[in-house]
């Protein structure tokens, strides 16, 4: 079986010794009746990318790493009934500590914050209750703010907005230290200004705002566009591997979608946009789409069962910081609509029921006043 490994720190594996220091990462499971072999860890946003597997040895799997001195806490899952054609593994679901102290559980969880120190999972898998977990003070927080969307602020009124904002930053004070209230203000960026985003950042402790994500953070607020600027004429790769601008300047109006092929509403958006463009792409609308993909291969894959009949352009990983702060692009899917003279006059973030008909009536009004 081939596993594409990719971790956020260099590490080197061990065999098991019966001491554990406290600058070693170790995960501990002992969980009965549970019928498979082999367990792995991997990253809780993409099931394929594995970083370590166990066997089991008398019920349990013991995953221990050594650390490099530039390791940052990492969001994992533990995954089963793995193979490299599964369309989703399996993952082991443990019982929210924090927001349901008790038994039986009402919130769960199925990933944790890989830390220094050892993490015990315990249970039994014929039981109702979910599988127990004793981890450290990252996964504390992610329990305790894992029902919350931490950082989400849109769509609030401006009262609240400033309210939302308020309770971020004293949050963050109280938690300097977590990796994972970084990510989630990551997860969020596009939603603050850059006066907001440069505080929010300065709240962190010192190590987390030099690690990689705080290094990506505050490239993204330099590059960042102040709003009410027309965005400069940026130039991407094509389906012919050439390089084209993603705005039309002659057009009255452009749409520019970014998305990705294992974004599935991204993917929901598009036969509506295939309804637009038929519609409208003789009355002065350009689109193009901008493919936020790690794989090009994935990018090529869906556009082949997409057939998209619009411009379709590629973001290497050169460019994403880049391209996103000039956007302004957080989550996706984003749809940003931009005049003639290249400003933004309307926003979509994320996918909505109502999306294709809200867009149709502004663009058949837009279009036929200017």
């Amino acid at each position: 079986m081939k596993y594409k490994l990719i971790f956020c720190i260099a590490i080197f594996l061990s065999a098991c010794s019966s001491s554990v220091k406290e600058n070693e990462i170790t995960v501990k499971v002992a969980i009965k009746n549970f019928p498979y072999n082999k367990l792995y860890l991997g990253d809780a946003y993409k099931f394929r990318v594995l970083f370590d597997s166990a066997l089991r040895k008398n019920d349990s799997f013991v995953f221990h790493i050594i650390p490099t001195a530039s390791f940052e806490p990492q969001f994992v899952s533990l995954y089963y009934d793995y193979s490299d054609d599964n369309e989703r593994a399996k993952v082991l679901t443990f019982r929210n500590y924090i927001l349901s102290p008790t038994v039986p559980t009402k919130y769960f969880a199925t990933a944790f914050m890989l830390e220094k120190g050892v993490t015990k999972i315990t249970g039994d898998v014929t039981s109702s209750n979910k599988l127990e977990i004793q981890a450290h003070r990252e996964t504390d927080v992610y329990f305790e703010k894992a029902m919350t969307e931490f950082g989400y602020i849109d769509r609030l009124t401006p009262d609240n907005r400033s309210k939302a904002i308020k309770h971020v930053k004293s949050y963050i004070r109280d938690h300097s230290f977590s990796f994972y209230l970084l990510q989630c203000i990551r997860n969020n960026w596009d939603l603050y200004s850059k006066a907001e985003l440069k505080e929010i950042l300065s709240l962190f402790d010192e190590p987390v705002q030099k690690s990689a994500l705080g290094k990506h953070i505050a490239l993204y607020i330099a590059e960042r566009q102040d709003p009410g600027l027309p965005f400069p004429d940026i130039q991407l790769l094509t389906t012919a591997a050439k390089r084209q601008s993603i705005i039309n300047f002659n057009s009255k109006l452009n749409i520019l979608v970014f998305w990705a092929s294992w974004c599935g509403p991204c993917r929901k958006e598009i036969p509506g946009f295939k309804k637009i463009d038929s519609t409208f792409k003789n009355a002065g609308l350009h689109i193009s789409s901008l493919s936020t993909d790690d794989l090009k291969e994935a990018w090529t894959k869906a556009l082949i069962e997409e057939k998209m009949p619009w411009q379709q352009f590629y973001i290497d990983s050169s460019e994403a910081v880049k391209i996103k702060a000039r956007f302004s692009i957080g989550s996706i899917p984003v749809v940003i609509f931009i005049d003639k003279n290249g400003k933004e006059i309307r926003r979509n973030i994320g996918y909505h029921e109502d999306t294709y008909k809200n867009d149709s009536t502004f663009i058949g009004q837009y279009l036929l006043s200017h």
